[in-house]
């Protein structure tokens, strides 16, 4: 059951729930001040992960711009 809990947590933090289990979800996070500390808690956690900048590394961009400048063979057409 542990595991439908954090499912639905998720679905929640996310907006992945239909408007019907939203309504019961609120309600739910209400009654259950333990569960709504751990809502908050995961929801700060989104935040900080939506807020990374993901770049690659120097060498990956060095690798992608050596390979888009080195000559292609040409394919002839039959």
């Amino acid at each position: 059951m542990k595991n439908n809990a954090n499912g639905d947590l998720i679905k929640f933090i996310y907006d992945e729930m239909s408007s019907l289990e939203e309504k019961t979800y609120k309600n739910k996070l209400e009654n259950n001040p333990e569960l709504k500390e751990e809502c908050r808690s995961l929801n700060l956690v989104r935040l900080d992960l939506d807020s990374i900048a993901y770049s690659p590394s120097e060498g990956a961009l060095d690798r992608i711009m050596k390979y888009a400048r080195s000559p292609k063979p040409v394919e002839q057409s039959r």
